[in-house]
């Protein structure tokens, strides 16, 4: 499991905790690949 910034530090998000979420380590890739800067992906169908 990792820790993601749900909104990027880089677009304005803070390190506060309702901006972080775990993600499976190939989620938080497939996510940081998608947009190039970790912009949020929900897949309900998805238990962490």
């Amino acid at each position: 499991m990792e820790v993601d910034h749900i909104l990027p530090l880089s677009k304005g998000g803070k390190d506060e905790h309702k901006n972080l979420q775990l993600l499976h380590r190939h989620c938080h890739d497939k996510k940081t690949a998608n947009d190039g800067s970790l912009t949020g992906i929900h897949d309900k169908n998805h238990t962490t």
